[in-house]
């Protein structure tokens, strides 16, 4: 079975389109993450429409940062109406990569954790974007003793890899593995068993923007 664990079919310019050809290509699992609740009402609509696509609902940290208390609540309650449709809660987490400033990440980290308590309290896994926050994503996912996540387009030094394989978290591995050198020594070094293929799709790569259907080259 392939299956590309992180996407956003939403964003694609002709998601049917693309559902089709990676099904043609042996991919029979899709699952599209949400980055705000637009997202989450499209997202829900296309697994209502393919069976082979999951729908994951969640606030990217990017869009954590600018949300105000009524549309998180909102955003809330979006995903408990629906909380049958949810394969995971996602993508949600931290990105201090792109948010220097400590009011943002503040604001993160109080959406992150609106959503973790979602995941416990239905029993769902998360899906998680960590980038320059991997430290703290990883002392939050301790504190809160979360049990099931994906840690998407991740790697970190060996101390948190060792943290990640006791904690038993999944990675995702996506198309940055076909030219970046810190993935592909990340991978050698991960247990197989925890990798997973994405494509977060529709990221670019080398100019061209990725797909569900990349799933057998990444493989």
């Amino acid at each position: 079975m392939l299956a590309d664990c992180h996407c956003h079919l939403d964003e694609l310019s002709n998601p049917d389109e693309e559902v089709q050809t990676a099904l043609k290509l042996g991919v029979t699992d899709i699952i599209s993450c949400s980055q705000d609740l637009e997202s989450m009402q499209k997202n829900l609509e296309f697994c209502k429409t393919f069976p082979s696509v999951h729908a994951c609902f969640g606030i990217h940290p990017n869009n954590a940062g600018l949300v105000s208390d009524a549309e998180l609540e909102k955003a809330v309650d979006f995903v408990k109406e629906n909380i049958d449709y949810c394969y995971a809660v996602g993508e949600i987490g931290l990105d201090f990569h792109h948010t220097d400033s400590a009011e943002k990440r503040l604001q993160q980290e109080k959406v992150f954790n609106k959503f973790i308590d979602l995941a416990l309290y239905y029993d769902k896994a998360i899906v998680v974007h960590s980038r320059g926050a991997e430290e703290r994503v990883m002392q939050i996912l301790k504190e809160r003793d979360v049990g099931k996540a994906l840690l998407h387009w991740f790697h970190c030094d060996d101390l948190l890899l060792n943290e990640m394989i006791v904690s038993k978290f999944f990675v995702s591995v996506g198309p940055s593995i076909f030219s970046q050198k810190k993935y592909q020594d990340f991978c050698k070094k991960a247990p197989k068993n925890l990798l997973l293929l994405e494509t977060d799709a529709p990221v670019e790569f080398n100019g061209v923007p990725s797909s569900p259907s990349w799933i057998p080259k990444v493989l």
